[in-house]
């Protein structure tokens, strides 16, 4: 299984950024180093089942200046 961050072409710190964690934390929780919290279990299976969707949701439109 490819890791989140992979499948989207993000980076670890890309995709830790908008679900308010730090780094290392995701880092450790891609591997399974770490029991992954019940909400970012449900937010991988998400990302899984609907990868367009969840894409538009983490890249917001920019603010026009």
């Amino acid at each position: 299984m490819r890791r989140p961050a992979e499948r989207f072409g993000f980076t670890q710190a890309r995709l830790a950024a908008p679900i308010g964690v730090p780094v290392a934390t995701y880092r450790n929780w891609e591997p399974r180093r770490t029991a992954l919290p019940s909400g970012i279990r449900a937010l991988f299976d998400i990302l899984d089942r609907e990868p367009e969707t969840a894409k538009r949701a983490l890249n917001p439109p920019a603010t026009a200046a």
